[in-house]
């Protein structure tokens, strides 16, 4: 049986303040001015409850996923090849580490040969896209 997610809703009503409140703390909105002991109440309720963001109800918000997109094109029919190169280990491991410190995370896919890179980027809202191996500016156009 699933346990009911956590809102802000939620939040407001164990802290005893509004859900605006809630909100101004945990987006960290710095133009709005919270006493320390209310923004202590709203950190200790969210504790208390286990409050995780929706990340897709902020994206839909803020209209950014903070999500990029790794697309290796799959050359070969049927293989498994992605991940046997070890470049692709490396790079994946590199790139991984300085879009997260830039507060990115990203979507690894391969892709076959007639599917098109921006229908990939535009279903699954990515903020951008890196596109490994492709050596022509056609391959590349949506």
């Amino acid at each position: 049986m699933a346990t009911k997610r956590i809102n802000m809703k939620d939040i407001a009503q164990e802290a005893g303040v509004s859900t605006a409140t809630v909100s101004y703390i945990i987006n960290k909105r710095s133009d709005q001015v919270i006493a320390p002991q209310t923004i202590k109440k709203v950190e200790e309720a969210i504790k208390r409850l286990g409050y995780v963001p929706n990340l897709g109800a902020r994206a839909l918000a803020s209209r950014h996923s903070h999500l990029l997109g790794l697309l290796i094109p799959q050359t070969e029919k049927e293989t498994k090849l992605m991940f046997s190169n070890s470049f692709y280990g490396t790079f994946l491991s590199n790139f991984e580490y300085e879009a997260r410190k830039k507060g990115y995370n990203i979507l690894i896919s391969g892709t076959s040969a007639d599917e098109s890179y921006l229908d990939v980027a535009q279903k699954r809202s990515l903020d951008g896209i890196v596109i490994v191996g492709v050596e022509l500016e056609s391959d590349i156009k949506g």
